[in-house]
């Protein structure tokens, strides 16, 4: 494992090392009785936002959004792709 983690540090950034119960990018890691490991972004999910669209209903279908609505579109578009 060591050896490993060094390589990976060659490459990348310190590397930390998590077990049993943790949270990492957004999923949930959990290790069950048996062994086994769960993995869940239920959390995640919970923390994803609605964009606002009062404004957007005046809209036309041609109009181009501002950057504030367009900043939380692709923030929301990548917290669910």
């Amino acid at each position: 494992m060591n050896a490993v983690v060094k390589q990976l540090e060659s490459h990348f950034d310190a590397v930390t090392r998590e077990k049993n119960n943790f949270v990492h990018l957004g999923l949930a890691h959990s290790l069950n009785k048996d062994g086994s490991i769960s993995v869940s972004q239920i959390h995640y999910i919970s923390e994803l936002r609605e964009i606002p669209e009062v404004q957007l209903r005046s809209m036309s279908k041609d109009d181009l959004v501002d950057e504030q609505h367009e900043h939380l579109y692709r923030s929301l578009l990548g917290g669910v792709t």
